[in-house]
């Protein structure tokens, strides 16, 4: 039991919270209070790509640039269920932005 309680810890302890940037975004899709579908354009081709994101805490915050595109911030903490702890925050221009 022992053995097992240090092994679960160096598997734990060794998985940290990852912070990534997500952009340019063309078109976010809401599709539960927790789980948003990003339509991410790759700059040098131009395709469209979605991206699922799941995350306990959204945040949406009205800072993209009239002109600009709009972005996400996504904060991944170690969990047992898909998205438990994680955190997103959405840079937007006005809610129109998320469907």
């Amino acid at each position: 039991m022992r053995k097992f309680a240090l092994c679960a810890l160096c598997v734990f302890g060794c998985a940290g919270t990852t912070r990534s940037v997500i952009s340019p975004i063309d078109r976010i899709v809401m599709k539960d209070a927790d789980a948003f579908v990003l339509m991410v354009r790759d700059p040098a081709t131009g395709t469209l790509s979605p991206k699922r994101v799941y995350a306990d805490e959204v945040e949406i915050v009205f800072d993209a640039p009239v002109d600009g595109s709009v972005w996400a911030e996504h904060v991944d903490t170690p969990g047992e269920l898909r998205g438990e702890g994680d955190r997103l925050i959405l840079h937007v221009r006005s809610l129109r932005d998320i469907e």
